[in-house]
């Protein structure tokens, strides 16, 4: 069971921070 919830908890971090990294692209982008 803890190992499902860490798996869980770590791919949400990995989405998270994919979607922080497309949003300061994005924001980068503007700026140019």
């Amino acid at each position: 069971k803890e190992n499902t919830r860490l798996a869980f908890i770590k791919s949400e971090e990995k989405k998270f921070h994919m979607c922080n990294k497309t949003e300061i692209e994005a924001f980068l982008n503007r700026i140019e």
